[in-house]
Parts: structure tokens; sequence; C-alpha cells
């Protein structure tokens, strides 16, 4: 039994014959703030983990995807690989890059996404005032290399 989540077509599966999928593009999000998105995928990320027990998270986008891509490295995601020819959209072959956080991961960086999401990182603006560093928390962070 596969027990996995999938981030960018989200795809929730105890097993990959039963699966729940929705869309949770962050271009269309039409959320107001930085923060919102990130707690919205941390929520996510967290329930995958602490509650169903689940062994990775994925996060898949297309490989043109530039924000995408950044966004799955700073939430500590690692980069697996890129499955050429993976899809056609929109008339066009799609390539889809992979990227992934480990149960075992997760501890340290559940903890830096906690301390960044805390309300005191941020000033009255609304402003963060530390960068989120969970790309070099993730203990994978100096063995794959993502060189898209």
């Amino acid at each position: 039994m596969t027990q996995q989540i999938t981030v960018g077509d989200i795809t929730v599966s105890a097993d990959m014959d039963q699966s729940i999928g929705q869309y949770c593009r962050l271009e269309l999000l039409n959320l107001k703030t930085d923060d919102t998105i990130i707690q919205q995928l941390y929520d996510s990320i967290q329930f995958a983990f602490d509650t169903l027990g689940y062994r990775r998270v994925e996060w898949r986008c297309n490989a043109l995807n530039t924000k995408s891509r950044h966004t799955a490295i700073r939430l500590g995601f690692q980069y697996e690989g890129t499955w050429l020819k993976a899809a056609v959209s929109k008339g066009r072959s799609r390539d889809n890059s992979w990227y992934s956080i480990v149960d075992d991961e997760w501890p340290q960086i559940k903890e830096e996404l906690q301390r960044w999401l805390n309300p005191e990182n941020f000033d009255m603006n609304g402003q963060q005032l530390t960068k989120l560093n969970a790309s070099q928390i993730n203990p994978r962070h100096t063995k794959i290399i993502d060189v898209n």
C-alpha cells in the first residue's frame, strides 16, 4: 500500500487505485499573502504526515513553471527528477518535475515552517521578519540538486 500525497494536482491516496484529487495551483489560489499560501500548504503537509501517517509528500509541477519549482524548494521539498513528455497540455508536450519530503525529514522541516509561520515573525504590516529556510533544513539538501 502506497501512503503518499502529491501537491500540484493534489492526490491523497492510501493506495494508487483509490485517490481523491483536487487542483491546488499557486497561480489559481487568488490569495493575498505569501504566508496564507504557505500556511495552507503547511496544513496539508502536516495532515498527511501527522494525521494520516503517510510516508512521503510529493510535489509535481510543470517543469516550465519556475515559480512552482522554487516554492517547492523553499518549503523544503527536494528535487527528485523530471519526467520527460509526461503529458500533453494545451497541445504541447509537458515535462513534469518531481520533488518530495519523506517522513523522517518532516520533523526538521515542520519546525522550520512553524518558526516562519509564527505571528512573531511578521511585522505590523504582515511582512516577514526572517526568511523561510526549509530548503536548507532538509537533510537531503546537499545530496540532490535541481539543475533546471
